[in-house]
């Protein structure tokens, strides 16, 4: 079963690739969805669809980011949305 998370990243992740390693690492698990930067500098925020598995192993990698970030923090919840996602991708 299909699930959607609103993901929020604190830490050193603007400026660092961490929208290409997101949008990379969600195509690779057959994710759909988007990232964004936060317009706090020091936040991306994430809204990601798929199923159980992948979501985890998504958020895990997540705390790990590209080599370049820094993850101080992650917070993750389940919501609801009539969004239609046919593919995960970076939102300006």
């Amino acid at each position: 079963m299909n699930e959607t998370l609103h993901i929020t990243v604190r830490g050193r992740v603007q400026g660092v690739g961490f929208r290409a390693f997101t949008v990379a690492l969600a195509n690779r698990l057959g994710l759909q969805g988007w990232v964004r930067n936060s317009p706090n500098e020091r936040e991306v925020e994430i809204i990601v669809r798929g199923s159980g598995d992948a979501l985890e192993s998504f958020v895990e990698r997540l705390r790990q980011g590209p080599p370049s970030s820094h993850v101080n923090g992650l917070e993750s919840h389940a919501i609801d949305t009539n969004e239609h996602f046919t593919h995960f991708s970076v939102r300006h």
